[in-house]
């Protein structure tokens, strides 16, 4: 899963699937500290169905953790805000460990990636950022400057996991985004720019259209107890007024950097 140093699997839970069980769609909490993902084992057990779904960024994966041979040992493990749900079982009895996969120490030293080409790419693309936004603050003020042409204060560069404040380190980064997050940390200081880690907060408003379908949806607190609720679908008609917030500014080791201002 991309991650480097010491990891510990905390046993979390113990399910059982009977026929006709079945666990709705939902992302895992940070349920410990540097909790990164999820494992979860299949213990020996005769079943049919129950197939584990993970969704994330448009992609889908089904995996069916039932072995040929009774006494093997099936697992799984994901990231934790990855979608997943668990398909009903159609036979049998299915019985599961669900593990915190949780980072252990501080972790090691961060390692560029060997993607020269790359880097060197980005840094010239920063430098001329950088160089272009000194020469425009350099020149007087002209008439026909307007915001269309003003250079941006900050270049922002969505990631494609969700993270919590806690995980908002490069060495907590998942996946791509953490070999993009070490390109970065590389570029930016050839190119003079300060790299700073922050989390994203979309708000739209607008109008909905209902589909007609029906999600079920666990209250928080409920879910051990096995109660759920169905939740309308509804589809985005337009959208009338948004906005997008910057917070938890931290610098790529985790030390905070201060409040700056949104956007």
């Amino acid at each position: 899963m991309g991650v480097k140093g010491p990891v510990a699997a905390e046993l979390y839970k113990l399910l059982v699937y009977d026929k006709g069980s079945f666990f709705v769609s939902h992302r895992d909490t940070e349920k410990a500290p540097r909790m990164f993902a999820t494992l979860v084992v299949v213990l020996p057990s005769q079943s049919v169905g129950g197939e584990l779904v993970v969704r994330h960024n448009d992609r889908e994966v089904r995996l069916d953790l039932q072995c040929d041979e009774p006494s093997e040992v099936a697992f799984a493990a994901f990231y934790a805000d990855c979608v997943h749900e668990v398909l009903p079982v159609t036979r049998g009895c299915r019985a599961t460990l669900v593990f915190n996969l949780v980072r252990r120490g501080k972790g090691v030293a961060l390692a560029p990636p060997n993607y020269v080409a790359g880097t060197e790419k980005v840094a010239s693309l920063l430098a001329a950022w950088t160089k272009a936004k000194a020469e425009r603050s350099d020149r007087p003020e002209q008439d026909g400057d307007d915001a269309s042409t003003a250079l941006p204060e900050k270049i922002v560069f969505p990631l494609e996991h969700a993270y919590t404040p806690a995980e908002l380190t490069l060495d907590g980064m998942k996946g791509a985004d953490a070999a993009i997050a070490r390109l970065l940390a590389t570029a930016a200081p050839q190119a003079g720019c300060d790299l700073q880690l922050a989390l994203l907060t979309v708000w739209e408003s607008g109008s909905a259209e209902y589909t007609g379908r029906e999600n079920w949806h666990y209250r928080r607190g409920q879910r051990d107890a096995g109660k759920a609720e169905a939740r309308h679908e509804f589809e985005v008609v337009e959208v009338h007024d948004w906005s997008k917030t910057l917070t938890e500014w931290k610098r790529p080791d985790g030390a905070p950097k201060g409040v700056l201002p949104s956007f």
